[in-house]
């Protein structure tokens, strides 16, 4: 059986997968909830959830979960957009992500300012001027009681805008850097710039192509990095430039 946490509503979706999957779990770490029974493969589909699995997969394995992680630090590292680029930098991989600017000075719009640790487009914005990027920027201070200046490279980031109607998600299982399997799907949305979910997508359009051999020699890059190699489930949302190279998101 597999649990995904937390509970987010997907359990019609979820069961019609046929696999024993289950998303009607009242999970949590505090104290850990045990496993509903032996053998339970736990999956957590949120990065803060992930991370802190992470830390405490030893004491959760202990209570019955079948876990596929590694050291929280790298999940961690991997699930932020800001931790994304050193990772990127320390590796010699920033060539597969949109290209990241310092200030809003600094850019060729458009550009997208967005937080470092958003998710499903929040707090992500399509910015076509310096004085559009601050004010963006301000009102996220408002938000989160901090400067302008604190969110620029840390927990804002400001990235090369990749024009196209088609983006890529590929989901990979990971063990110790080795790909188990990959999925992948392709979606077409009816615009050349726009931030999910604030478009509409062409559905009929949709694909689940294989994934690219080229594209899959990328993640490989990313998650078999000698020393650093990553277990577990991840997924790569990203798009593809008119030469041919992946831009990471």
């Amino acid at each position: 059986m597999y649990a995904l946490v937390p509970k987010t509503g997907w359990q019609g979706e979820v069961s019609k997968m046929r696999c024993g999957a289950r998303n009607d779990l009242r999970f949590t770490l505090k104290p850990p909830t045990l496993a509903p029974n032996k053998g339970c493969w736990l999956v957590p589909t949120c990065d803060s959830l992930a991370v802190r699995v992470a830390e405490q997969a030893d004491s959760l394995r202990a209570l019955g979960w079948q876990l596929v992680t590694c050291e929280a630090r790298l999940v961690e590292e991997l699930g932020c957009k800001a931790g994304l680029k050193r990772f990127a930098q320390r590796h010699g991989l920033l060539r597969h992500l949109p290209q990241y600017y310092d200030s809003p000075e600094e850019c060729s719009f458009p550009c997208v300012a967005k937080s470092a640790s958003g998710v499903y487009g929040k707090e992500c914005y399509i910015v076509h001027s310096a004085v559009e990027a601050h004010a963006a920027a301000r009102k996220a201070a408002e938000r989160h009681a901090a400067r302008d200046g604190a969110f620029w490279g840390s927990r804002w980031v400001l990235q090369e805008y990749v024009m196209g109607r088609h983006e890529f998600s590929t989901s990979l299982l990971v063990s110790r850097g080795e790909v188990l399997d990959a999925i992948c799907s392709r979606y077409e949305y009816d615009a050349e710039e726009y931030v999910w979910p604030r478009v509409s997508e062409v559905e009929e359009k949709r694909a689940f192509p294989p994934v690219p051999a080229a594209h899959l020699q990328v993640m490989k890059a990313f998650v078999a990095v000698r020393g650093e190699e990553y277990s577990g489930i991840l997924n790569f949302n990203y798009k593809i430039r008119p030469s041919g190279d992946t831009a990471i998101f």
